[in-house]
């Protein structure tokens, strides 16, 4: 199952994209401010914050780079080996699951 490809529709990874981008602005700015000492966080909050981070940019790095090679190739399908199509899964859960488990300064992260 390792060779195995994953065709992805371009549409969904926009969709994905533009999801986490405000995710990724907002943790920014609450570390921003946890590095200027303007509050402090637990470190099980911190540390759940950073992996947020990480999957975000994780989500966004990794769509864009294949919404640009779909948009190059002039293909609304892009195919992802099988490990790449985890990986991009599993960080779009965290992105999923930590905001609506965790609460950092009362911040919400989803908007509808």
């Amino acid at each position: 199952m390792d060779n195995k490809e994953v065709p992805v529709k371009v549409a969904p990874l926009m969709i994905i994209k533009q999801a986490a981008m405000p995710i990724l602005f907002k943790v920014d700015s609450i570390l921003r401010d946890l590095y200027h000492s303007k509050y402090v966080m637990s470190d099980e909050d911190y540390l759940d914050l950073l992996e947020l981070r990480s999957a975000t940019q994780i989500v966004s790095v990794k769509t864009t780079d294949l919404i640009e090679q779909a948009k190059e190739a002039g293909v609304d399908t892009v195919h992802l080996p099988f490990e790449e199509f985890k990986m991009l899964l599993a960080s779009s859960r965290v992105i999923e699951a930590i905001p609506k488990t965790k609460n950092f300064r009362n911040i919400v992260f989803w908007s509808h």
